[in-house]
């Protein structure tokens, strides 16, 4: 899969936009963006407020430890929703090993994820985690507004995001051993309406261009990868 070549996505700055109040220019000036984006590449980078490096660093420095509990630990994170719960050990995936937080944008619900790996507790990092994860929630809920209006199915946004059960997916892969493949994920589409995902220190993503190509995507730690899913492919924006 993929040649060694890089995709440049766009760039689209989401900080400058008051979501309690926003600039309908500004506003527009995005939503048009967004449009544009998803249309020609199915992805774009986006750049939010309110997640610092110190958060950032925080957060992942959390997630390494999560990876570093025993086994019998990690088992626990466990879900009656397909690829919800911890997988890992699989000889299907060697390379892969993931965990998962239901609705985390709800404090109680990250507080209960890191008290099942910290039964003594963990606040700061159930505190960093919430915060980290409640803006990822805003950048979703306010690209989703703009899609809804882009297709004329605004009336249907609030219930829409009453309905979705989200999850953060905590991921790792190991590198590879010597004649090891070192293909993480097998190529898929998410089914549902959009994705965000955030590369660190290790880049991994390809994506497949409209020519068929599958091409890189260039690490960067500041901004955040809004992905159309499967479920966008039905609707008349394509």
């Amino acid at each position: 899969m993929g040649s060694d070549a890089y995709i440049q996505l766009p760039v689209i700055d989401f900080s400058v936009l008051d979501s309690q109040n926003p600039d309908l220019g500004v506003y527009d000036s995005i939503k048009t963006q967004v449009l544009e984006s998803l249309q020609e590449y199915g992805c774009f980078h986006a750049s939010i407020g309110g997640v610092s490096p110190d958060l950032q660093n925080s957060v992942y420095s959390a997630i390494e430890n999560l990876f570093n509990l025993p086994t019998e630990t990690k088992s626990k994170n466990t879900s009656t929703k397909m690829f919800y719960g911890y997988i890992g050990n699989s000889p299907q995936l060697p390379l892969y090993e993931s965990m998962g937080i239901d609705d985390p944008y709800i404090p109680e619900q990250v507080q209960k994820f890191t008290n099942l790996m910290w039964p003594q507790g963990n606040p700061q990092v159930s505190n960093d985690i919430h915060m980290y994860v409640k803006k990822l929630w805003e950048l979703n809920v306010m690209t989703k507004k703009m899609v809804f209006e882009i297709l004329n199915l605004e009336m249907y946004l609030h219930e829409h995001i009453e309905l979705t059960n989200y999850v953060l997916k905590l991921m790792k892969y190991r590198v590879p051993e010597p004649n090891e493949s070192n293909l993480g994920l097998h190529t898929h589409a998410d089914a549902g309406v959009m994705t965000i995902l955030h590369q660190n220190d290790v880049e991994g993503l390809e994506i497949l261009t409209k020519d068929d190509e599958w091409l890189k995507v260039k690490l960067s730690p500041n901004l955040f990868i809004v992905m159309a899913g499967e479920t966008l492919n039905v609707s008349n924006m394509w």
